[in-house]
């Protein structure tokens, strides 16, 4: 999932994920996230969490300050529901 980002900052990706799930993950909701793959070695992987219904944004860092480049990478993604 990891495209590619300039030095010093981070990079976020909006994925929509409706129909790849029988719920619709929802804002409140907690997000498990974990690549499938290796991301680059420069390449941390941040956060993801539920921006609007059927949208999970992905946060990444560079993990020395340098610029990034990466293949697509799948996630394995658990969503918990809260109530």
């Amino acid at each position: 999932m990891p495209r590619s980002f300039v030095a010093t900052t981070a990079d976020s990706v909006v994925v929509d994920v409706s129909g790849a799930f029988t719920i619709q993950p929802a804002v409140g909701d907690m997000i498990l996230a974990s690549p499938s793959a290796a991301l680059p070695t420069d390449c941390l992987f941040s956060q993801a969490y539920v921006t609007s219904t059927d949208n999970i944004t992905f946060v990444f860092d560079s993990k020395e300050g340098g610029g990034v480049t990466g293949a697509a990478v799948n996630f394995t993604i658990l969503v918990v529901k809260l109530v």
